[in-house]
């Protein structure tokens, strides 16, 4: 069906050994082979967290309106089209997390950049330019947890906190 050629026995076929190209459908989605694949694996989380009342990420992805596009929900051979294999050490990401899942809005992404595209994350401005307290950590050399306490804790200005013992200048 799918146009794939492989060269078998002819005892596998008559015997019933071997099926199709290897790329059957497991689980109701044409795999290519892929079925224990890493990227295979994290299209089937994709859809779980969206779809899966039961599972324990549920309630952080399908239950806010997180959705998988029509083109993937479906189809890991549009989703692996579109995203590719994963790479090791990374991690399936959107972009604006409060956006569903579709190929404008999805990437491979580092621990570090996940980390820094939460919804939780609180993001400040100075001077017209807006990032995360990590990101005013690594651009001011102050640590994210000084930083952390100065805001949140002692009620610093967030002039005060970004610029007072900063070891780079900022803007």
């Amino acid at each position: 069906e799918c146009g794939n050629m492989k060269v078998v026995s002819c005892v596998h076929l008559i015997n019933g050994s071997t099926k199709s190209c290897g790329c059957s459908k497991y689980d109701g989605v044409t795999t290519h082979g892929l079925s224990k694949s890493r990227v295979y694996k994290t299209y089937r989380s994709m859809i779980a967290r969206c779809t899966n009342k039961q599972n324990k990420s549920y309630k952080n992805y399908g239950a806010r309106g997180i959705t998988v596009c029509d083109s993937w929900i479906d189809s890991f051979e549009n989703f692996y089209r579109d995203m590719g294999d994963k790479p090791e050490g990374i991690s399936l990401d959107r972009i604006d997390n409060n956006k569903g899942y579709s190929p404008d809005n999805c990437r491979w992404a580092t621990k570090d950049q996940q980390d820094r595209n939460r919804r939780t994350n609180k993001i400040i401005t100075f001077k017209g330019e807006s990032l995360c307290i990590a990101d005013w950590s690594a651009k001011t050399g102050i640590s994210h947890s000084t930083l952390h306490h100065r805001l949140s804790i002692s009620g610093w200005s967030i002039e005060r906190a970004l610029t007072e013992g900063a070891k780079n200048e900022i803007l």
